[in-house]
């Protein structure tokens, strides 16, 4: 929560790339520390330490304020005064109270050793499974970001419009139709649950080609709903599947590594497409961008049809 709150703070007096990426970093440091340490304790504090369901409040929450934080800074920067400060100084108040209620929460396993900072670990007999669920968060966060970075451009080139709380509505609807598509699939399998997000999210991808292609304000708003639904299933699939797999002694370790692969997701890739678009332009790239998701979708749906039916052998 300290990092957050310098974060917000940093973001709000920059006025410079050099100081906006330092910004940037101390959000990327909390982010990173939070959702994994999260995570654990809502498995932790659960009576039942029910892990699916602790994963998938888990999850709802991070895409709910996703989806809360483009609508809420869009309104901001379009109608409220200092457009360029003010989201950023309501974003550190709200971390406040949070870092203020974290001195009253009690753990209820204690620990024998001391607490120290050290780098995340996953134990290598985990590997193969955790690689599945962290390459499938990665896939959903990759789209996710091509969404949230290219729908405000295409809102505008085909709306007309740059009104800056019609865009933050825009972006929060996919994020919306993310959480709505987690609460109404929560109960399948997490193999099926995985293997229907990237079934839908591939019928997202060819609707985004056809989008390219025609400028068609439909499709847009058909591939916003389709990448939206898809990627609720997948990313609280992966995420279920890893706090499934993690032993309590080591569970805030292998959620934020998890996350690890999950942030290089949303940023890695979308750096990629902007470079290939400087060279072969910007809807020749999504084009490529596209393809390429398409084959790690239908390599990764294979793997969890195996592990479907290793877990069904076990059982």
């Amino acid at each position: 929560m300290f990092f957050t709150v310098v974060g917000s703070l940093l973001f709000a007096f920059s006025t410079n790339f050099a100081l906006l990426l330092v910004s940037r970093i101390f959000q990327g440091i909390s982010v990173g520390m939070l959702n994994g340490v999260a995570v654990a304790a809502l498995t932790e504090l659960d009576p039942k330490q029910n892990r699916i369901k602790a994963a998938f409040v888990g999850s709802m929450a991070v895409t709910i304020g996703n989806a809360l934080g483009p609508v809420l800074s869009g309104l901001l920067g379009e109608y409220a005064p200092h457009p360029m400060k003010l989201a950023y100084f309501v974003h550190m108040f709200l971390a406040i109270p949070g870092f203020l209620g974290l001195f009253y929460m009690r753990e209820k396993v204690r620990r024998p050793e001391a607490i120290r900072i050290h780098r995340p670990a996953v134990p290598r007999e985990l590997f193969g499974r955790f690689y599945l669920s962290g390459i499938t968060s990665f896939i959903a966060w990759s789209l996710m970001s091509l969404m949230l970075s290219i729908i405000p451009s295409y809102t505008e080139q085909l709306v007309g419009s740059a009104n800056l709380a019609v865009a933050g509505a825009i972006v929060a609807l996919v994020l919306s139709v993310s959480t709505i598509s987690q609460i109404v699939l929560k109960n399948l399998p997490l193999q099926r649950l995985s293997l229907v997000g990237f079934a839908v999210t591939l019928l997202g991808l060819a609707s985004l080609i056809v989008t390219l292609e025609t400028k068609s304000l439909v499709f847009l708003f058909l591939t916003t709903l389709l990448i939206g639904f898809g990627h609720g299933p997948t990313f609280a699939g992966s995420l279920a599947l890893t706090n499934h797999i993690s032993p309590d002694a080591s569970r805030g370790d292998i959620i934020a590594s998890f996350y690890v692969v999950t942030y290089l997701g949303v940023s890695l890739p979308i750096l990629g497409l902007g470079f290939a678009a400087r060279w072969v332009g910007l809807n020749n790239a999504v084009f490529i961008y596209s393809a390429l998701m398409m084959v790690l979708i239908l390599i990764s749906m294979y793997f969890w049809i195996i592990d479907a039916r290793n877990a069904r052998s076990v059982n």
